[in-house]
């Protein structure tokens, strides 16, 4: 909520997503009419959708068979540790 706007044109705009989401840059666009006949009323800017992703990976052999107790772990770009100990399942 941003309130105490003077009449204009604005954009909400993500400058930092929570952890583990991904950063939304398109901006949302609103407007403060300038001529109300009375209260400005409250405008609903929308809603911003975000989302987090999955990924799945395998450990077969050369002859594709599918290897159980392979463990893994997922590091970011930077090198952080963001999921520890996930192991390959039977097939």
């Amino acid at each position: 909520t941003a309130t105490e706007l003077a009449p204009g044109t604005y954009q909400f705009v993500e400058t930092k997503a929570p952890t583990g989401y991904v950063l939304n840059t398109d901006p949302v666009e609103f407007t403060i009419e300038a001529e109300q006949a009375a209260m400005p009323k409250v405008v609903n800017a929308g809603e911003l959708a975000n989302y987090k992703g999955s990924a799945v990976l395998t450990k077969v052999d050369v002859d594709g068979k599918v290897l159980e107790n392979a463990e893994f772990k997922v590091i970011d770009a930077e090198g952080k540790t963001v999921i520890e100990k996930l192991v390959s399942p039977k097939a």
